[in-house]
């Protein structure tokens, strides 16, 4: 939980799927993966029963089978939040219809937080090609050319009247599309 805060940055870790452990290895390795965990949230809520190894059976096939695109460390952060308490206690036992209906919360909060992690990128990515996209003013060109960052377009202004040809041209379209941009904005 630690590594992971939402289900969001579970994405960054690159975790494989479980259907990608299964095609890897084999479903009982993917079954056997999430009894371990299943198995830790037993040990950590304070109830009197566990899980029986026949309830973390079929509760592992079902978790899996609801999901299968899920990622190892969302199952892990799944189990975190468990242990937490985030969707409920659990009282004298651990039920195993109560795990999978903390699960179904779980998805829906992958769900929501995955909306609103590419809405995020979305907008970054938007404010990142806005500020790319912005155009100088002319100001902002002379003091540019004053601190030497345009050195090109300084040798081009000086020799603007000694030499005819591709250069002026060049120089005059960069000064006509400074002025468009100016002008329309």
């Amino acid at each position: 939980m630690a590594a992971c805060v939402s289900i969001y940055q579970c994405k960054e870790i690159k975790s494989p799927e479980l259907i990608t452990v299964e095609h890897a290895y084999t479903l009982q390795s993917v079954v056997m993966f999430l009894k371990a965990h299943l198995v830790r949230v037993c040990e950590f809520v304070g109830v009197k029963e566990k899980l029986s190894d026949w309830q973390l059976q079929s509760l592992s096939v079902q978790i899996y089978n609801e999901c299968p695109t899920l990622t190892m460390s969302e199952f892990i952060l799944f189990c975190a939040r468990l242990r937490t308490g985030r969707y409920g206690k659990f009282y004298g036992s651990v039920d195993p219809q109560l795990v999978f209906l903390f699960f179904g919360n779980f998805l829906e909060e992958k769900k929501q937080d995955y909306l609103f992690g590419k809405r995020e990128q979305e907008k970054i990515e938007k404010e990142r090609k806005e500020a790319e996209s912005k155009s100088c003013s002319q100001e902002d060109v002379q003091q540019m050319l004053a601190d030497g960052k345009l050195p090109f377009l300084a040798k081009l202004q000086r020799t603007k009247y000694q030499k005819q040809g591709k250069q002026l041209d060049f120089l005059e379209s960069i000064i006509n599309l400074m002025n468009f941009k100016q002008n329309n904005r």
